[in-house]
C-alpha cells in the first residue's frame, strides 16, 4: 500500500503529534509499506528530503493569518496534482492541516478539535486573544477537513465526544488511541530521580504556569529538587518571567526543545516524577512514554489521560487548576520511594499490554483496508 500522511507539523518532529505521525510511519514502513509524508516549510527547510526510507515534502507556507491554512491548502494541492496518483491513501491529521482534494479515499485523524482546545483559554495574554480570534478561520479549516474526509478517527473517546459540535455523533468515529515505541522508551536499569519533569508545548493549555506555582509550594518542603521542563512555544517568555518573578531560577528549567529522541528517554528514565498539568488533550503522548519508561506520573484527569490512568493504581490524577494540589502529590510521592515503584511498574505494564505501535498501527491498517474496500 502506498500511504500519504498530511500534518501541520516539522519533521524529523519536535511535538507529540509530530512524533506520533513519525512513529506510525516507521511501523507501516517496516510492515512492507510505503510511506511520504507531506508538510509546511519553514525557513531555512529543504523542499524535499528521505529519512529512513519515509519521502518527505516540505510545502511552501505563509504564516498570513488567519488564512495560512486556505493558502497552504492551494501549494499542497498543486503538489498533489504532480505525485498524487501513486498514492493509494491519505491519512490526514489535524489540528490544522491543508484540505486535501484528491480523489482517493482519505482517513482523518482529529487529535485536538481546535473549539475545544480554544475554550480553555484564558484571557490572560495576547497569544491568548490571538487564538480566540483566530478560531472562527480555523474551524472553517476544520470543517471543509471533515467534508473531504471519507473516515474519521480519535485519539481518545473525550475528543469523540467533542466532535458532537461539528456535527458528528461518536459512534460514527473510531478511537485509535496514541502509542509509544516500546523498544525505545523503556525503564533504565538505574534511576536518579532527582528532579521533576515534562515535556510540553509552551502553551496555555498545558498548565505549565500552574506547575510553577506547584515548584514555589514544593521547594519550601524539598528544597533542593529540581523541575525541568522541555519544549517550546509562544508561552516562553511569559513562563520564563513568572520562574525569575517568583525567585525559582535555581530550581525551574526551561531546557528548550530535546530532539536528540537517546536523550528525550534519559530525561524520562531518570525523573524521580514526570508531571503533566493540562486544561485539554486528547491523548498526550507524553504521558504514555513516561509509563513506558517506567517514571510515575501525575497527570489531570482530561481527555484520554483517565483511559489510561487509574488513580492511584498506575498513575496519579489531580484536579486541572488547583496547584496547592499538584505541590502535595509531588511532595507525598517524592517522599515515597515505594509508591514510586508500584506505580512505574503497573505504568508500564500499561503501555506494553494497550499503547504499543504494533497494536495501533494494525488498527489503522484495517482503517485503510476499509475506506479502499
Amino acid at each position: 500500500m502506498n500511504i500519504c500522511q498530511v500534518i501541520s507539523a516539522k519533521f524529523p518532529p519536535t511535538e507529540g503529534m509530530g512524533n506520533y505521525v513519525w512513529n506510525l510511519s516507521l511501523k507501516l514502513k517496516e510492515s512492507g509499506h510505503q510511506v511520504d509524508i507531506i508538510t509546511r516549510r519553514y525557513p531555512g527547510e529543504t523542499e524535499y528530503e528521505e529519512i529512513d526510507g519515509i519521502k518527505i515534502w516540505r510545502v511552501f507556507f505563509i504564516p498570513l493569518y488567519p488564512i495560512h491554512i486556505f493558502l497552504h491548502t492551494f501549494f499542497v494541492n498543486q503538489l498533489i496534482r504532480k505525485i498524487g496518483k501513486k498514492f493509494d491513501i491519505f491519512h490526514i491529521h489535524s489540528p490544522l492541516p491543508p484540505i486535501v482534494k484528491a480523489s482517493q479515499p482519505k482517513l482523518l485523524t482529529m487529535h485536538v478539535p481546535l473549539k475545544a482546545d480554544v475554550a480553555t483559554i484564558d484571557m490572560t495574554s495576547i497569544h491568548a486573544v490571538f487564538s480566540k480570534l483566530q478560531l472562527p478561520f480555523s474551524m472553517l479549516s476544520e470543517k471543509a477537513t471533515i467534508k473531504h474526509a471519507n473516515g474519521i478517527t480519535t485519539v481518545s473517546l473525550k475528543v469523540a465526544e467533542d466532535l458532537k459540535d461539528y456535527g458528528i455523533a461518536p459512534q460514527d468515529v473510531e478511537v485509535m488511541f496514541n502509542a509509544v515505541n516500546i523498544n525505545q522508551f523503556k525503564p533504565a536499569s538505574e534511576r536518579q530521580g532527582n528532579y521533576v519533569f515534562t515535556a510540553a508545548r509552551l502553551n496555555h493549555r498545558k498548565g505549565l504556569s500552574d506547575l510553577i506555582d506547584a515548584a514555589k509550594i514544593v521547594v519550601q518542603t524539598i528544597p533542593d529538587l529540581k523541575f525541568k521542563i522541555a519544549g517550546e512555544g509562544p508561552l516562553e517568555s511569559v513562563l520564563q518571567n513568572k520562574i525569575k518573578r517568583l525567585g525559582l531560577e535555581d530550581h525551574v528549567h526551561l531546557i528548550g526543545v530535546v530532539k536528540d529522541r537517546n536523550e528525550i528517554v534519559r530525561l524520562y528514565q531518570n525523573a524521580g516524577i514526570f508531571v503533566l498539568p493540562a486544561y485539554y488533550e486528547g491523548l498526550p503522548t507524553v504521558v504514555l512514554e513516561a509509563m513506558a519508561c517506567a517514571t510515575p506520573v501525575i497527570a489531570t484527569p482530561v481527555g484520554g489521560v483517565p483511559q489510561v490512568i487509574t488513580h492511584m493504581e498506575n498513575g496519579i490524577l489531580v484536579p486541572t487548576k488547583d496547584p496547592s494540589r499538584l505541590a502535595n502529590e509531588i511532595i507525598e510521592l517524592y517522599k515515597d520511594r515505594l509508591l514510586q515503584r508500584r506505580l512505574g511498574e503497573q505504568g508500564r505494564k500499561t503501555i506494553e499490554q494497550e499503547f504499543s505501535w504494533e497494536k495501533i498501527s494494525k488498527k489503522y491498517l484495517d482503517a485503510y483496508e476499509n475506506l479502499l474496500n
